[in-house]
């Protein structure tokens, strides 16, 4: 059976400027912070986890279209944009930026584009200016 995946790449926006202003614990907090608001947003067959080694995460959400991918993606970066973190500085906000892309029913999956595209989409959030979704191909 041919099921839809989609993928998230979630950015904190400006995050050197945490870690240059405040130090790494607090960066550290804050990326703990907004990754426990984030699961506990998405469903328990879904899959968030540290990517690229810095202030990233990729979100794995099998059995979902894109289009609801964004609307979940949409959630969260509103969530994040309204949340407050704790430790310094005390009421950190952040914002986070989104890219998300999926493999329909239809037609060969290939992980690597998968990934690609998804790149792309946080590309293109980057170039539109942060804290925002965007979903590929490009509408």
């Amino acid at each position: 059976m041919d099921l839809p995946l989609s993928v998230l790449v979630l950015d904190i926006d400006n995050f050197k400027a945490i870690n240059d202003n405040y130090g790494h614990a607090a960066g550290d907090a804050v990326l703990a912070n907004l990754a426990n608001l984030c699961k506990r947003l998405l469903r328990d067959s879904d899959v968030l986890a540290s990517y690229g080694g810095g202030e990233d995460f990729m979100g794995l959400l099998p059995e979902t279209p894109k289009n609801r991918a964004a609307r979940v993606a949409e959630r969260m970066q509103q969530a994040g944009a309204k949340a407050s973190f704790n430790g310094p500085p005390a009421g950190q906000k952040v914002t986070i930026s989104i890219g998300v892309a999926g493999k329909d029913v239809s037609g060969p999956f290939d992980i690597t584009t998968l990934i690609d595209h998804v790149d792309k989409a946080m590309y293109e959030v980057k170039n539109q200016g942060k804290n925002r979704v965007v979903l590929y191909p490009f509408e």
